[in-house]
């Protein structure tokens, strides 16, 4: 059995002479001749080139540089880590997951925030689906929607109670007043409708980093180092832990019914080796110890409108 790399191993890593073993097994991992379902989750991640939630395409940089670093680490034959993960899945999936588990056939989703695609597969499982955004996209742009709305969450253009199901996908982390949107979800829903909410929990350490570096750094980030042409929104986390998010859906008319914090794959820092080995353990630790699931990355919360369902964090 291997053992793990020592610190001067690490830095080693870029000349490292290659195994022909441990090479060929990460270039079948990264390259699809086996099957995503078996993989351990920091390995499916690096094939994917980076977290799934984040839409990073397979030919991003910071994918190719992850690939690259698994790689080298599977040459100095740290695949022993991967026993401290298991099998898991995505935070995207899992939230999509939830959100069709609680849309009843003839039910009415709202994805609030939409952007250009919705992040739940409920076009033709339920009656419709609506999206709203407060941007200008082309209807026939909108994957996944039935109907796109122009507006603003904090003022809905919807009639009262309408909605079985209200979903929204990494949107609470750029409002300003997150309650005053909250209120107008709680209206918009029917009696006992759902809200199913991803945001990123601040409390891991990419999200922390943002949060304290300003908007053009994340901008000169995604440019210089992702080479990606996405466009960066601004964030400002006002409700973005667990309990702040929890205190903030009471205020305005919800009940918890699950709170569940999922963390993702080891993609940040991939561009240096120390720092991204550093990573993967932090992701083995958290995924591992239910004590240190408050550092993951990603909460996603299920809130009840006029319910009396407890919630609980797992």
């Amino acid at each position: 059995m291997s053992s793990m790399p020592t610190i001067g191993q690490l830095y080693l890593i870029s000349s490292a002479p290659s195994s022909p073993f441990w090479a060929g097994i990460g270039d079948a991992l990264l390259t699809g001749d086996v099957p995503d379902h078996s993989l351990p989750c920091w390995l499916r991640d690096a094939r994917c080139g980076s977290e799934e939630c984040y839409n990073y395409s397979n030919n991003s940089k910071e994918g190719a540089l992850g690939s690259l670093q698994v790689r080298k680490l599977l040459r100095l034959g740290v695949p022993t880590l991967s026993k401290l993960c298991w099998k898991q899945k995505t935070p995207l999936m899992q939230f999509d997951e939830i959100a069709l588990a609680k849309l009843p056939p003839s039910g009415l989703l709202l994805d609030a925030g939409c952007g250009s695609e919705t992040r739940v597969s409920a076009q033709g499982k339920c009656r419709m689906v609506v999206g709203v955004d407060r941007g200008k996209p082309e209807v026939s742009s909108i994957l996944g929607i039935d109907e796109v709305v122009l507006g603003d969450l904090s003022a809905l253009p919807f009639p009262s109670g309408i909605f079985d199901v209200v979903v929204s996908w990494m949107v609470v982390e750029h409002l300003d007043k997150p309650e005053a949107c909250f209120k107008e979800l709680n209206r918009v829903c029917k009696d006992g409708g759902l809200v199913v909410l991803a945001t990123p929990n601040v409390l891991h350490y990419a999200n922390l980093l943002t949060k304290l570096t300003p908007y053009w750094f994340h901008e000169w980030y995604r440019k210089a180092v992702l080479i990606s042409a996405e466009t960066t929104h601004p964030t400002v986390y006002r409700a973005n832990t667990p309990t702040k998010l929890v205190n903030m859906m009471k205020n305005t008319g919800f009940e918890p019914v699950e709170i569940r914090l999922i963390d993702a794959g080891p993609a940040y820092f991939s561009w240096l080796t120390p720092a991204y080995l550093a990573c993967l353990i932090y992701h083995c630790m958290v995924n591992r110890f239910s004590c240190l699931s408050f550092l993951r990355l990603t909460i996603i919360g299920v809130f009840q409108k006029a319910s009396s369902a407890g919630g609980s964090y797992r």
